[in-house]
C-alpha cells in the first residue's frame, strides 16, 4: 500500500520515529540502530503497514532492502512483525543474510527472542531466498560481499 514516506523527523528514540509528512505525524516502529536523520532533518523512510484486528502499525526502515527482508521474515512460520523487528534489531541486514547463507544457527539464536526452533525454521524457509534478498550484495557460497551499484539503464521497476 505505502512504499515510503518523505518528511521531517519530529521525534526520535532508539526504537521509534515520528515522521511529519505535510503536517501529519506518522509513528513508526524501527529496528534498533536504524540510521535515520536527526530531529528536524528531512528523511525518506521505507515503510510496511501491518493491519491486525486490533491495531494498524507502521514499521520504518532506512532502505528498501531491509524493508523487503522484514517482509520476507514475516513468511517464516512463527515469526510475526514484533519478532521480525527484533531480529533486525539484533542483526543488521548484512549480518542476518550472512548468518542464513552460512547456516549459522548459533548466530541466529544469539538474537534476543529467537530460540533454536525459530532459528532452524528461518534457515529452512529462507536459505533459498538469500540470493534474491541480497539486492546490492553479492552472494558467494556462505559469504556476502558488496556488489557494484546497478546502472540507471538496468533499473527495473516492476
Amino acid at each position: 500500500m505505502f512504499d515510503y514516506f518523505e518528511g521531517t523527523i519530529a521525534r526520535r528514540s532508539p526504537a521509534r520515529a515520528t515522521l511529519d509528512v505535510g503536517g501529519i505525524g506518522y509513528d513508526l516502529l524501527v529496528p534498533l540502530g536504524t540510521p535515520l536523520s536527526d530531529v528536524g532533518q528531512k528523511a525518506r523512510v521505507w515503510v510496511h503497514l501491518a493491519v491486525r484486528e486490533d491495531a494498524q502499525t507502521l514499521y520504518g526502515f532506512a532502505d528498501p532492502g531491509t524493508r523487503d527482508l522484514f517482509r520476507t521474515l514475516l513468511l517464516v512460520k512463527g515469526v510475526g512483525p514484533s519478532m521480525a523487528l527484533g531480529i533486525l534489531s539484533g542483526l543488521n541486514r548484512r549480518e542476518l543474510l550472512e548468518a542464513i547463507a552460512r547456516e549459522d544457527l548459533a548466530r541466529l539464536t544469539s538474537i534476543k527472542g529467537v530460540g533454536k526452533k525459530t532459528a532452524e525454521q528461518m534457515l529452512l524457509d529462507l536459505r533459498d531466498r538469500v540470493p534474491s534478498l541480497s539486492s546490492g550484495l553479492e552472494v558467494e557460497p556462505g559469504v556476502l560481499t558488496p556488489a557494484a551499484p546497478p546502472s540507471a539503464e538496468s533499473a527495473n521497476f516492476e
